[in-house]
């Protein structure tokens, strides 16, 4: 079975070479038909594109594996975020992907959440299928979709590993950690999600504000744009 990028490839290649025997046309007919011609073919070409973009769109998965590294490997990049890089290498905290609907992980409509007991982030996985999905049904490989959703998710992760932060220094001052939400801890946390914003945009990684791949209509970076406004 021939690939896609061949198949595309010999297509294009087809419509050049009309083009090409256009240099020879004696005549506006001739021009005119070999413009037609190549018109069709590179049509074609399209249309095979799309349909082949189409099919992997309809076979794309979230690799979970693949966008934890992405993760991990985004919160290593910043300046902003490189305390929290190393906290969440030192203390060994994990990221791990749950449905919403089991409230042993996350509270009802958190998109994630840090647990100290089980030193875990929780991110909320019922639409970030979808996300890949429509990622790679506009064409972007595998890995570049996962990579485009992590940049997405890294503010709010520097967020969830602030709280990891904050209350190991409580232990360190204390003796303990408040296990509740508390003003100060939420405000200290919510600063550090607006500076890894604020980072994202000044440095804009591969596709961060390219609208071709906003996701779910924009919504998901609707939020932190509201962030970067109050």
């Amino acid at each position: 079975m021939m690939s896609r990028g061949r198949s595309l490839t010999h297509a294009l290649a087809a419509a050049f070479a009309v083009l090409a025997a256009c240099v020879e046309a004696s005549g506006e007919t001739g021009l005119e038909s070999a413009l037609s011609q190549a018109s069709a073919l590179s049509r074609h070409a399209r249309q095979e594109s799309a349909a082949l973009w189409n099919g992997a769109a309809r076979g794309a998965r979230l690799d979970e594996k693949l966008l934890i590294e992405m993760c991990v490997r985004a919160l290593q990049d910043l300046d902003a975020t490189r305390d929290h890089a190393q906290f969440f290498a030192q203390e060994g905290v994990r990221i791990q992907l749950v449905r919403s609907s089991n409230p042993k992980f996350l509270l009802p409509d958190a998109l994630m959440m840090y647990d100290r007991n089980s030193n875990t982030i929780y991110i909320q996985n019922n639409d970030l299928p979808g996300f890949i999905k429509e990622l790679q049904g506009k064409g972007l490989p595998e890995r570049e979709s996962h990579q485009v959703v992590a940049w997405k998710l890294l503010p709010m992760i520097s967020h969830e590993i602030c709280h990891g932060m904050n209350k190991k220094k409580m232990v360190a001052l204390y003796g303990f950690a408040y296990n509740g939400s508390s003003i100060e801890d939420e405000t200290i946390c919510w600063a550090t999600q607006a500076r890894t914003l604020g980072e994202l945009q000044s440095r804009n990684p591969p596709l961060w504000k390219d609208d071709r791949f906003s996701l779910a209509g924009g919504a998901f970076e609707a939020a932190d744009e509201a962030l970067l406004e109050a």
